[in-house]
């Protein structure tokens, strides 16, 4: 205090936040800066008091949207109170068909429509809402939406920019995509069974672009061209293997069966000659010249199934067998 002066003001500082709490008291009081002892009479002591101003909250979901798959067979949908968690607070919801959807959810056989009242008590802040979803016998793509609303709080609570969300029902990709393989397996052999020895020199002979699964016109390269002419003295010889269309694939089968044992001679021929001429023990030709040319064109075998697959489960059996 200066001279003459006959007040001063103490400051201080309020925290605020979104939690509840009752109202709380604390005192001031004056002390003596020489002494440390507070200065008597019952002015020198005061009462603050903090008075709860928390409000009850705002309310809306997570998120605006949420993709689930059909084979959960729920969708859970967590819906957030914010800015305030006071007192007991009630809210409805309801699903609701999407207008504008493309692909649009029906009720009772996409998801069973759900409607009714979250009770948030005080302090509480989260819920979850709960919407059960139907599994279908087909095995189409599915994109279906539906929508899920919070509406009419109480206490004086709002709702949220977060107040509806789009729930999309997703199909199980996993089973669509290997139905889808074994309908391509289907339609490969049944078109191996109309398979003429006409057709089979004629693919052998000539070279033209190939078109892959989504309709696209893959153009031959130069070195698939090269390879082509170098090996055409092969292709018309396994041209010569009867269809497999001719009494059940027998006769397929033996031939095969025999050119293989005819290369495997011829191979191993030409790796002893290698191996002489390379002064290498016939031991040592076997389990390096050999072992490579019949395990090499696995190594590429296995690479594409690695590629197509979601494991490598094919690759490790095809390597195993390749080499054992």
């Amino acid at each position: 205090f200066g001279d003459s002066q006959k007040e001063q003001f103490v400051e201080v500082k309020i925290v605020n936040d979104d939690t509840f709490e009752p109202d709380e008291d604390f005192f001031i009081e004056l002390y003596d800066p020489e002494t440390g002892e507070r200065l008597p009479g019952a002015d020198t002591r005061t009462k603050i008091t903090i008075i709860d101003d928390d409000k009850p909250g705002k309310f809306g979901f997570s998120s605006r949207f949420l993709k689930v798959s059909a084979k959960d067979k729920i969708a859970k949908l967590k819906v957030l109170r914010q800015q305030g968690t006071d007192g007991q607070i009630t809210i409805k919801f309801k699903t609701n068909e999407m207008g504008n959807a493309e692909i649009k959810a029906t009720p009772n056989v996409d998801f069973i429509p759900v409607s009714g009242t979250i009770v948030f008590e005080q302090g509480e802040n989260e819920k979850e809402v709960i919407v059960p979803i139907l599994e279908r016998e087909s095995l189409e793509e599915r994109g279906d939406q539906f929508e899920i609303e919070l509406l009419e709080p109480s206490g004086g609570a709002t709702l949220g920019k977060k107040s509806k969300a789009t729930v999309e029902i997703a199909g199980d990709t996993e089973i669509v995509r290997k139905a889808k393989g074994i309908e391509d397996i289907i339609n490969m052999v049944q078109k191996d069974q109309n398979v003429t020895w006409g057709h089979q020199f004629k693919n052998a002979i000539l070279l033209s672009p190939q078109i892959d699964e989504n309709g696209i016109i893959d153009e031959i390269t130069g070195w698939e061209a090269a390879l082509h002419f170098l090996c055409i003295g092969w292709k018309v010889l396994f041209a010569t293997v009867p269809p497999a269309k001719h009494w059940h694939g027998w006769p397929s089968f033996l031939i095969s069966l025999i050119f293989i044992g005819c290369l495997t001679a011829i191979v191993g021929e030409f790796a002893a000659l290698l191996g002489c001429v390379m002064t290498l023990k016939q031991s040592l030709t076997a389990i390096s010249i050999v072992a490579l040319g019949t395990s090499l064109p696995d190594t590429f075998a296995s690479r594409q199934a690695t590629i197509q697959s979601d494991n490598a489960d094919v690759a490790i059996g095809n390597i195993t067998g390749s080499n054992c």
